[in-house]
């Protein structure tokens, strides 16, 4: 939710809230969802130098964001990373 208020609603409060999230969250399985929200605001830099130790976390969800992040930054993507079926099969594991 706040990737989508940041990004379609210009809510720039929420940018430091993301940041710290995907740096400091006690929930290990949402850092990783708040880089690829960071993506998708735009905010690609701060993403991409999250994303590099993310890639390397014990939490599978978190891994598998990062690696996203970090295949967008280099194949230059620009559609949005957090969708309806991204969500399913990164952060809940849904095989569809």
């Amino acid at each position: 939710a706040a990737g989508f208020l940041l990004r379609d609603h210009d809510r720039k409060d929420l940018r430091d809230a993301l940041i710290s999230t995907a740096k400091t969250s006690k929930r290990e399985d949402l850092r990783g969802m708040a880089m690829a929200a960071l993506w998708d605001a735009g905010e690609r830099q701060v993403a991409v130098a999250l994303a590099k130790p993310a890639s390397r976390s014990r939490s599978l969800p978190t891994a598998a964001w990062a690696g996203l992040v970090q295949a967008a930054d280099e194949q230059k993507w620009e559609h949005l990373l957090v969708d309806e079926a991204s969500f399913r099969r990164m952060q809940w594991g849904w095989i569809e």
